[in-house]
């Protein structure tokens, strides 16, 4: 009998196995994912949603606010061509569904939006209150 001694590698090696796993080139799997790149941001009056949306128009993307959920998605016609296949498929516009909870500091009827060059950007404004209430000076005793 042989004792071998095992370490898993912790959340270093899951960290470094998801980012291979996300660079698998299987189309099936690329097809499956419905993944949206974003980023969140946040300064001292709002925070900011940034999605890379490439091959879509604003008029293609829905952003919509329903009990604190804030839903953004596409409603692309995806239909292939009758006249040509596809030898190899890298990329493929396809619709997807992104959903942010909204905290209690935002104020949900300013919210906006701009599109540029395949870049959506969501701007949530926070409530003037707890702007307000953002700097407090406090008297040391």
């Amino acid at each position: 009998m042989n004792l071998v001694r095992f370490h898993n590698g912790g959340l270093n090696r899951y960290l470094v196995d998801q980012l291979f796993r996300s660079m698998e080139t299987n189309d099936s799997r690329q097809e499956s994912c419905g993944c949206v790149p974003s980023n969140v941001l946040e300064n001292e009056k709002d925070y900011r949603l940034e999605l890379s949306v490439p091959g879509f128009s604003k008029e293609e993307v829905k952003i919509s606010v329903h009990k604190n959920m804030l839903t953004i998605k596409s409603e692309k016609n995806l239909e292939e061509s009758e006249n040509a296949k596809y030898l190899r498929r890298g990329f493929a516009p396809q619709n997807f569904e992104k959903n942010f909870q909204l905290s209690k500091d935002i104020d949900g009827d300013k919210i906006s939006a701009h599109f540029n060059n395949g870049i959506l950007e969501v701007i949530l404004p926070k409530k003037e209150e707890v702007l307000e209430k953002a700097t407090l000076e406090i008297a040391i005793q």
